[in-house]
């Protein structure tokens, strides 16, 4: 819902101001899926189940590539 927000006004708001509401519609959509990632890592951490907890640093990892190789 926020990424949306974000992004129609930076459709409709001037340049300066809608520019930084689109980056930030943006930064919405890329990171709460990493942050998402890590909640359940600490989760499953805290519940004492090791196996799952010791995945969301791998997806991470997969992430980071995958982000390194698109801007190369």
């Amino acid at each position: 819902m926020a990424a949306a927000v974000l992004a129609v006004a930076g459709i409709v708001l001037p340049d300066p101001v809608g520019r930084t509401c689109a980056v930030a519609a943006f930064a919405v959509v890329a990171f709460v899926p990493v942050i998402r990632i890590g909640w359940l890592g600490i989760r499953w951490w805290k519940r004492g189940d090791r196996r799952y907890a010791s995945l969301p640093p791998a997806i991470v990892v997969v992430i980071a590539i995958g982000v390194l190789l698109a801007l190369a």
